[in-house]
């Protein structure tokens, strides 16, 4: 179930009324309630599914639980390596595969990724590392779950950290923290509501014309191609910036605050900016369990570039299987290394410059991610950057009218204008 769909909105009401009387009446039983609500939610996509989250729930609690009472550096490396297994099984064998030439047969050839599993395999890795470093405090194998399965947070973020969520969940059976967030859940969950289907649902065909065409490898005007890719990079925004709200906002209304994920990501004047507004609980993962982990800035600046560019390439890599992910990690990788190398010079760039680059190195590298083969993204790149006399015509004159995409609609422009305009310039949701 969607967020954005009426059959989740149905659900919803349903888990809150049911929370409300049972926190009224019984409130040993508040986290009962949620927990039964994540299982159903996360069911009504797959039953199998279900259990294998719960499997791998149960394996987690078990190593974290002997982690915190005997530290091992071995059995630490085969947790982690147990939850990245499950991840790549699912998520990259068949691109590999792919890759590689053969073909996966029989139950293989039909690997459905489960939803929510890059989101919930960080979260685990965190309390396994943390576990390690007698970090967390001791927590229910109920308390585990219902933090990894939250479903305000399963299949879109943010990353939940056990430091900040199971402490909430021991203390629903007294919380009364709903009654303070009784205006502000319904209001983020209606703003990011409104941001995905409104905006971001309304830039999705623009974008999505473009980049098909491309992927097809068939002629793009030109004002088409920069029309689809200032589509896309506001649609991602929106969409982001939606789920992000509505998350917050199902989360505060059962009374549960979770970290803010977004926070104008497009007022960035430096990429460093950006990647501490855009996915916010990513960063901090890849950070303190990827960089610092790797070195850091302990270890000089040739290997703290090295680390900063394999944390964003991990990032990239955790983000879809495919070589376009790969670039579209890289490139941010490349992109922060030398916004730190230009720091150390000591000599500042106008804001409104590092504004500027930001922009357009961030739309260049959304390209990538939105592309499904390196060849589509090439085919899109020289799309955007045909001679302007190129306008209106097509290579191929066979080819049915429907493509000749040189006139676009002055108000998809319009639009994409006044969307832009929210993102760079207005206050953002939680201000």
């Amino acid at each position: 179930m969607l967020f954005s769909t009426f059959s989740f909105i149905a659900f919803f009401a349903m888990v809150l009324a049911l929370a409300r009387l049972v926190h009224k009446f019984a409130p040993n039983y508040s986290k009962h309630v949620y927990l039964l609500a994540s299982v159903v939610f996360y069911g009504w996509w797959s039953v199998p599914f279900l259990g294998l989250l719960i499997v791998s729930c149960t394996f987690n609690y078990l190593v974290g639980k002997f982690l915190r009472r005997s530290p091992s550096k071995p059995l630490l490396w085969f947790g982690i390596a147990a939850n990245i297994a499950l991840i790549a099984f699912f998520k990259y064998l068949p691109f590999f595969a792919g890759e590689a030439g053969l073909a996966l047969t029989g139950p293989l050839a039909d690997i459905v990724l489960p939803i929510g599993i890059s989101f919930y395999t960080f979260q685990q890795i965190s309390f396994l590392v943390d576990s390690y470093r007698r970090e967390r405090s001791s927590a229910a194998f109920f308390e585990y779950v219902l933090f990894v399965i939250f479903f305000p947070q399963l299949i879109a973020g943010p990353i939940m950290h056990h430091s900040d969520t199971i402490p909430q969940i021991k203390a629903l059976k007294t919380s009364e923290a709903w009654k303070a967030f009784a205006l502000s859940g319904p209001a983020y969950f209606v703003f990011g509501l409104s941001l995905k289907v409104l905006v971001a649902d309304t830039l999705a065909p623009w974008a999505d014309r473009a980049f098909d065409l491309a992927q097809a490898d068939t002629y793009i005007g030109l004002a088409t191609a920069w029309l689809g890719i200032s589509s896309y990079t506001m649609q991602i925004y929106f969409d982001f910036a939606g789920y992000s709200l509505m998350a917050i906002g199902l989360a505060q209304m059962l009374g549960i605050v979770i970290p803010v994920n977004f926070y104008s990501p497009y007022k960035s004047t430096s990429i460093i900016e950006f990647w501490r507004r855009w996915h916010i609980t990513l960063s901090r993962f890849l950070r303190d369990y990827v960089y610092i982990p790797l070195g850091g800035n302990r270890v000089g600046a040739v290997r703290q570039n090295l680390n900063l560019f394999l944390t964003m390439l991990i990032g990239g890599i955790w983000h879809g299987a495919g070589w376009t992910f790969m670039v579209w990690g890289a490139l941010h990788g490349l992109y922060i290394v030398a916004n730190h190398s230009w720091r150390r010079t000591g000599i500042a760039i106008p804001r409104l410059l590092g504004w500027a680059m930001t922009m357009v190195g961030v739309g260049f590298a959304w390209i990538y991610f939105r592309s499904e083969t390196m060849e589509a993204a090439e085919n899109f790149i020289g799309a955007l950057t045909q001679p302007i006399t190129d306008i209106g015509t097509i290579a191929d004159e066979t080819a049915p009218d429907a493509i000749q995409m040189g006139a676009v609609d002055w108000m998809q422009w319009a639009f994409v204008a006044g969307v832009c305009l929210i993102a760079f310039l207005a206050p953002n949701v939680v201000q």
